[in-house]
């Protein structure tokens, strides 16, 4: 069986968003979309 990284689709590449913060989102093999955020180093 592959591993999540092999398996999953990227549904929204991360990104810099507003306010300050990178997000992503990935959808797994099962379906569940996985959000991935968090802030931007300075």
């Amino acid at each position: 069986m592959p591993g999540a990284a092999e398996a999953a689709e990227i549904s929204m590449p991360l990104d810099n968003r507003l306010r300050g913060a990178r997000h992503g989102q990935l959808r797994d093999p099962s379906g569940h979309v996985w959000s991935i955020c968090g802030p931007l180093r300075e």
